[in-house]
């Protein structure tokens, strides 16, 4: 397959030189908004640091163990109104396997 280098159907570049010469007049236009005419996009993110702060130090401190919950089995336990139902449990020890 031979290449034509010198043949007159080459690439039109009139359109991209077009493109940019609209976006170089709208940048004259408004030197301060090139970035918008451009057609870039912007976001600004704002937070309060120390409320951030804040919080994660709150989540930090609380226990991985949920004491009223423990407390109220253990008490269901004594009272001997915990019931286990055997079908339950070997539901959930089949479907965990299959995952």
């Amino acid at each position: 397959m031979k290449v034509n280098q010198n043949g007159t159907q080459g690439p039109d570049f009139t359109e991209v030189a077009s493109t940019q010469k609209v976006q170089a007049e709208k940048a004259k236009v408004s030197p301060n908004r090139l970035d918008q005419t451009l057609g870039e996009d912007t976001a600004t993110l704002s937070s309060d640091s120390a409320s951030v702060a804040n919080l994660t130090t709150q989540a930090m401190q609380l226990s991985d163990i949920r004491e009223d919950k423990v407390a109220a089995l253990r008490q269901a336990i004594q009272n001997g109104d915990y019931k286990i139902d055997p079908a339950k449990i070997a539901d959930a020890i089949i479907q965990d396997s299959e995952s």
